[in-house]
């Protein structure tokens, strides 16, 4: 017959196509059947399939051998059955089956069948070798989860500790200046080194830490709006730092800013604390602002401090000359007395004593009278030795001509004093 699927030539009687395994309708099979039936409609009978062997159920049953006549009439013929075709045309081409359910469907369906329970094993229990691999397993699981956990609590990184650094620093804006640099070094307990510079507020506020061993020192003054600037504490701190640490134990002492005083203040304390400053990245100060009010307060300090100096020197020197010249008209004074000399005395009220030169206790000066009336004197000189008492006397006054260079060196003036002396007097 002709499989009705790929319409290959394929033996009557055959329930699949043996060249592509599509399933034999039984009704075409049946036609098949009763096309190829004897005249005498004799039937042939199929065994049942209650056997596993495929060829056998495919056999045809033999009539009883009773007499020969009977069997020449009633036995379908069998062709030989020495080769191979004459095997497939007698042999059912089962189509390709994954597992013992598909073969066990597809021979049910033959004609006169019965149904093979024998195709298919039953489920089978876990041996006990594959029991004592999932425990394995889940133990293997159960370790490395446990590793992964001690792993990571042991390698946790330690939580940062806010500390309070015991701080006094007076007349300080937090608003209106930079923060307090504090240089930390230490050694964090994972081992980690520290070398950071942090900053702080005026109440110790802002630094966090790994528990450790640390020492700090304050390397510079913060810059301020109004250009104040600080002196920094100078001592080192050592300090440990735990998970009950909160501040820096000190002793309840605090490490004190004092304000500098501004002419104290320098170029290189000023640079120091901008550029510390600058290391604050989390300001947002005007630092140059700053720094210029620091300049400008320094500068005007010195200035007025240079200018009350001034003034205190011209009025030292003032008194320093006005106690001079009363020094110089007492022994002018005592002079005229000493000689009888009332011109000169009377004459003193109104001189006017100046081109003062001195050398050594030598004193040399020009004279001059103004509205002095009868008492008006022609211009004169004087020299004079200062007394151990601080008082001068009076050596001799004489006419401006008589001011010679030798005369002046009689009186103990050196050489080039006497000439320099002697030039003034007569310009």
């Amino acid at each position: 017959m002709i499989c009705p699927n790929c319409k290959k030539e394929i033996s009557d009687g055959n329930l699949f196509c043996r060249f592509c395994g599509a399933k034999i309708d039984s009704s075409i099979n049946e036609q098949n059947s009763q096309v190829s039936s004897s005249p005498n409609d004799e039937t042939v009978v199929m065994p049942t399939a209650n056997t596993s062997n495929a060829y056998e159920q495919n056999t045809v049953a033999m009539p009883p051998q009773s007499d020969a006549a009977a069997y020449d009439q009633n036995t379908v013929v069998m062709p030989p059955q020495s080769d191979a075709a004459a095997y497939e045309q007698n042999t059912v081409v089962m189509p390709p089956q994954s597992d013992a359910a598909g073969y066990e469907q597809n021979t049910s369906s033959m004609p006169g069948a019965q149904p093979n329970n024998n195709t298919a094993n039953p489920p089978q229990k876990p041996s006990n070798k594959k029991k004592v691999i999932i425990i394995c397993v889940i133990a293997a699981v159960i370790v490395i989860a446990a590793t992964i956990f001690f792993i990571t609590q042991c390698t946790k990184p330690a939580k940062d500790i806010d500390i309070t650094v015991p701080i006094s620093i007076e007349d300080f804006d937090d608003e209106n200046s930079s923060r307090i640099p504090i240089k930390i070094v230490g050694s964090q307990n994972d081992n980690k080194s520290f070398n950071e510079v942090c900053f702080v507020d005026s109440k110790g506020v802002g630094i966090s830490l790994k528990p450790g061993k640390y020492s700090a020192v304050f390397p510079a003054s913060p810059l301020c709006k109004n250009g104040n600037l600080y002196k920094a504490p100078e001592n080192d701190v050592y300090f440990t730092i735990d998970d009950k640490t909160k501040a820096f134990d000190t002793a309840g002492e605090k490490y004190t800013f004092k304000k500098m005083n501004p002419i104290d203040i320098t170029d290189d304390d000023i640079n120091n604390a901008y550029e510390y400053a600058k290391k604050d990245s989390g300001s947002k100060k005007d630092l140059d602002a700053y720094k210029q009010a620091t300049i400008k307060v320094r500068d005007d300090a010195v200035a007025a401090v240079a200018e009350k100096a001034k003034k205190e020197a011209e009025e030292k020197q003032k008194a320093d000359e006005k106690s001079q010249i009363d020094k110089i008209r007492a022994a002018v004074v005592a002079y005229g007395k000493a000689n009888n000399n009332d011109v000169i005395v009377n004459a003193a009220p109104y001189m006017q004593f100046s081109k003062i030169h001195k050398e050594g206790d030598l004193l040399a000066c020009v004279i001059k009278t103004e509205n002095a009336g009868q008492y008006s004197l022609d211009p004169a000189f004087v020299v004079l030795r200062i007394q151990s008492d601080g008082s001068y006397k009076a050596l001799v006054i004489d006419g401006l001509e008589g001011a010679s260079v030798e005369a002046l060196q009689s009186y103990g003036f050196s050489a080039s004093v006497a000439k320099q002396i002697h030039d003034d007097f007569l310009s």
